[in-house]
């Protein structure tokens, strides 16, 4: 029996987050049954980073409120299975979602104030 070794790339949105800090770790499955936990990790997330989109559903244009922009600012929408689906930076306060498929996203915004994270709908 050959066993091959590889990586993993694992992503987890927590779709209903915590105020304060919330602990996350992993647990892997060996093909033997074994299992092991990652380090726990900590992170902090605050009530006041969660922005409102609108209009909410949409179907074209996605408008996003001021939150201390500045220059550098980094968006990025990801689809419900975590994957990401859209990046920009555009200064813009509206994105253009047309192209993406009916559902649920979760978008996630960087600037030099914080991240900051929203939910909309695409009809």
């Amino acid at each position: 029996m050959v066993w091959k070794a590889f990586a993993c790339i694992c992503r987890h949105i927590d779709k209903k987050p915590l105020s304060g800090t919330s602990y996350y770790r992993l647990r892997q499955v060996d093909f033997d049954g074994a299992s092991s936990y990652s380090e726990v990790e900590s992170v902090r997330f605050e009530s006041n980073n969660i922005i409102t989109l609108y209009p909410n559903p949409t179907k074209s244009v996605l408008y996003i409120p001021d939150v201390g922009l500045g220059e550098n600012k980094q968006i990025v929408v990801y689809d419900q299975a975590g994957r990401r689906t859209m990046e920009t930076s555009q200064i813009a306060n509206e994105l253009n979602v047309s192209a993406l498929v009916s559902g649920l996203y979760m978008m996630t915004i960087t600037t030099e104030e914080g991240v900051f994270y929203g939910k909309f709908v695409v009809n």
